[in-house]
């Protein structure tokens, strides 16, 4: 009886070409993440704001729609990964942001990026994406940030003013002297890098000896100390969470029992410790703050307003457009710091209910990959539910994906199109006529790590 073929997901294994293709535009994305903040706002609002990183960036971003629109229509873009799942809603989300930039304080700041966020899905879903290569591009990401730090100390700057020290950057960033040591760049504040690093050290803790990814054990250590060093706290409590649910669901919970044992230990011995370990977690500022949520509650409050002042919104990325426009420079907030509040304010009710349906079918499609499946490796079933952790907490505590198209929206993306590709997968790997023999091996490749 002639065997029957198995059905692929994707095109074949593609040659080396592809990888580099695909790593040298991430790379080049990265480059043009460099921040606004690093500059005055006299500066960005002035007759000379087109300035050459400005003019780097748009020219940039053109290049990289032209090259979305060549390979789609070469049709190397994965349209199906749109059908149903995350992607689908986030896709929606956008429409609104689209149709938003009509009435925005800021047609033209909110238009590009709207184009820059429908250009970079375009790109991730037609690159080969897999959540190894994802785990690799964050790794790959928080250490350019480490490296640009150093430059900065070592006074590398190569004639660009964005490359500082570590002190100085914080202090254009507006920080406290208390928080002046947080490792940041000029394309990594400390609440982007630190959750883009959290949902990495979640994957590579994920990982298992099967998977064989050289050096998981090394990422996840080097992407722990990422997140420390930036004192987020939503990352580390998003990381903790992710931590908690894949030690559950590989049956870990000795681990747990371990680390909780050593942290009792330390209380009750080591006091001066937990002392410094308080002090490192309030970051200068006092404990009625700090249990405020360091003021959140009232920035919650101001953005309720603002949000039922207007059930359409007031223009994608209007909120971060505000104080560089004049308008509500007094009240000092530049995002709501709670993505469906943030949807409101910019998208209105219909982008707020696509926002909060795009989450809620993440987590699903997630869930659905954590059960039990032979379909799957451990790995790829249980990476993505982790990862979910660093993303409610950004998503409740911080903007979540809606403010820009920082490095978190990019991850948040990539996790979206990652997810409902390994979904689709197992559902091929579980038909009776696929055997788990050399054909299968087109899948492994990108079935998880």
């Amino acid at each position: 009886m002639q065997r029957a073929k198995p059905t692929w997901t994707e095109r074949p294994p593609r040659s080396a070409a592809t990888g580099v293709f695909g790593w040298f535009l991430f790379l080049w994305m990265i480059a043009t993440f460099g921040s606004f903040r690093t500059r005055d706002v006299d500066a960005l609002v002035g007759h000379n704001a087109i300035d050459a990183q400005v003019a780097f960036q748009i020219g940039s971003w053109l290049i990289f729609g032209a090259i979305a629109a060549l390979l789609a229509i070469r049709r190397r873009t994965a349209w199906w990964l749109f059908d149903g799942g995350p992607a689908f809603w986030y896709a929606g989300f956008m429409v609104f942001a689209g149709v938003s930039v009509v009435y925005s304080i800021s047609p033209a700041f909110s238009a590009f990026y709207v184009f820059q966020i429908a250009v970079f899905i375009v790109l991730l879903a037609s690159v080969g994406l897999s959540a190894k290569r994802l785990l690799y591009w964050i790794s790959a990401y928080a250490a350019l940030n480490w490296l640009l730090v150093a430059f900065g100390e070592a006074g590398l700057t190569f004639g660009m003013d964005w490359i500082v020290g570590a002190e100085e950057m914080y202090i254009r960033y507006g920080g406290s002297p208390g928080e002046i040591w947080r490792l940041s760049t000029a394309i990594g504040h400390p609440s982007q890098l630190s959750v883009v690093a959290a949902m990495g050290a979640v994957a590579a803790f994920a990982n298992d000896r099967n998977d064989r990814t050289p050096g998981h054990w090394l990422l996840f250590v080097f992407l722990l100390v990422t997140v420390l060093a930036t004192v987020s706290r939503t990352a580390i409590a998003g990381m903790g969470l992710g931590l908690v649910i894949v030690m559950i669901l590989k049956g870990r919970t000795h681990l747990m029992l371990l680390a909780g044992g050593a942290l009792a230990l330390s209380v009750i011995l080591m006091p001066a410790a937990v002392d410094e370990a308080v002090d490192y977690f309030l970051r200068g500022q006092s404990v009625d703050t700090f249990t405020s949520l360091t003021g959140r509650a009232s920035i919650y409050e101001l953005a309720l307003e603002r949000a039922q002042a207007s059930w359409w919104g007031e223009g994608f990325r209007s909120l971060r457009a505000d104080p560089l426009m004049g308008r509500y420079w007094g009240e000092g907030v530049v995002h709501a710091h709670n993505l469906v509040l943030q949807a409101m304010i910019e998208t209105g009710i219909p982008g707020a209910i696509m926002a909060t349906l795009c989450l809620l079918s993440l987590l699903y499609w997630s869930l659905r990959l954590a059960l039990p499946s032979k379909a799957l490796r451990m790995h790829a079933r249980v990476a993505p539910i982790g990862i979910c952790g660093p993303i409610l907490a950004f998503s409740a505590l911080d903007s979540g994906f809606v403010v820009n198209l920082g490095p978190f929206v990019a991850a948040f993306i990539a996790q979206l199109l990652v997810v409902r590709k390994q979904v689709r997968e197992a559902r091929l790997l579980g038909q009776s006529h696929v055997q788990d023999g050399q054909d299968v091996q087109g899948y492994r490749s990108s079935a998880g790590l």
